[in-house]
């Protein structure tokens, strides 16, 4: 499963990418900001992003993402340092699927990982994840 670490925080990039790969996870891609990310997106079919990052940012990142066809149903989990209840809310209608709060513990951002990984699997065995309208809700 190819995962795509957002963060343009080097020393908290590394820690996520150390964690995915004690965890099993060897195909891992990092970027700095939206705009890189955005140039890495081959074959990912998971996303890790920071929310607030110089240039693109999360937020623009996440609506770029559910906005483009090709991948607007890749996972996204939003490693982010808002933990008011507004907020997460917010995150969740504009596309994210899931969240850890930093300062986050390694064990519970890889078991979100791992939530996802059986549906991944599944997914593209069968060629790639089902097709959705429109609405990264889906709720249109």
């Amino acid at each position: 499963m190819r995962i795509l670490i957002v963060e343009d925080m080097e020393d908290v990039r590394e820690v996520i990418r150390r964690g995915l790969e004690e965890s099993g996870y060897d195909d891992v891609v990092e970027a700095s900001s939206g705009t890189e990310a955005l140039s890495r997106m081959d074959g990912v079919q998971l996303i890790l992003t920071d929310l607030y990052m110089p240039g693109m940012g999360g937020h623009s990142f996440v609506k770029a993402i559910r906005d483009d066809p090709r991948y607007r149903n890749i996972p996204i989990i939003a490693v982010t340092g808002e933990s008011q209840l507004s907020m997460v809310a917010e995150l969740l209608r504009s596309g994210v699927n899931d969240y850890v709060v930093k300062p986050f513990s390694l064990p519970d951002l890889i078991a979100k990982v791992h939530q996802y990984k059986p549906t991944l699997d599944q997914w593209f065995a069968a060629g790639g994840p089902p097709e959705r309208d429109g609405d990264p809700d889906g709720d249109e």
